[in-house]
């Protein structure tokens, strides 16, 4: 992945502890502000401070996202991906990390084309050569599969990304994302008949966009537990939609 063009104006001045000086107007200070600071970066991400409105869109839809306001994020991420794509050209490194936050608001709120806009990813980051990007689709589509049609399906979508990027890359990050996913719904198939508790916690960044570029170990795994799967695996006569 390529780091993207901050359009820069003037900055902002102040800022929580370790964020203070001239302004902020490097893009790795506003994913560590993110980063750490995400309630901070979801009161200050304007206009005014931030005047380029892709980076800006694009972070406050991770903020969002990682503060649980899912419906929040993917307007914003809209805003980002529709200016991004009306850029002329348009800059993939601008673009994607926008579509592939706007890809993970449809799998998060369980939208009706969240696998059609996981496969539209995958088809933008390779029309691009995006390889990272077009096996993180790839995920987030086995997620929407294990969520609207099919848990064995999403299984075997997910091992088979495991071992083609694993085949291709080594046992990275990604690599291990991917094994934990699959492993994951092993155990959700397995316990599919206990009451099934949604993750405490809010869901991770969005390996992809702008904050992170590998994804966590258990990010993809999460996306899976947040909502009820279709159980196909069930030994009973009609689906079982159950479990995380």
């Amino acid at each position: 992945m390529t780091t993207p063009t901050l359009h820069t104006g003037t900055g902002w001045h102040g800022g929580p502890p370790g964020f203070t000086g001239p302004g902020l107007e490097s893009l790795d200070q506003l994913r560590a502000m993110v980063l750490a600071f995400p309630q901070f970066a979801e009161r200050v991400l304007d206009e005014r401070r931030i005047p380029d409105g892709v980076i800006r869109d694009t972070l406050r839809a991770e903020t969002l996202l990682r503060l649980g306001k899912f419906h929040d994020a993917a307007t914003a991420a809209m805003r980002a991906v529709q200016a991004a794509a009306g850029e002329v050209p348009a800059e993939p490194a601008r673009l994607l990390p926008a579509a592939t936050i706007l890809t993970d608001c449809t799998v998060l709120t369980g939208a009706a084309d969240a696998v059609k806009s996981c496969t539209d990813l995958q088809l933008l980051a390779r029309s691009y050569g995006d390889f990272q990007r077009m096996v993180i689709a790839g995920a987030l589509r086995g997620v929407a599969v294990y969520q609207q049609h099919s848990c064995q399906q999403a299984r075997q979508l997910l091992d088979e990304l495991h071992t083609l990027h694993t085949r291709v890359c080594g046992p990275d990050a990604l690599a291990t994302a991917l094994g934990m996913a699959r492993d994951t719904i092993d155990t959700c198939c397995e316990t599919r008949h206990l009451d099934r508790q949604p993750p405490a916690q809010p869901p991770p960044f969005t390996a992809g966009g702008l904050v992170l570029h590998d994804p966590t170990p258990h990010g993809f795994a999460d996306r899976i537990l947040w909502l009820p799967g279709i159980h196909d695996c069930a030994p009973a006569p009609s689906l079982s939609r159950s479990c995380g």
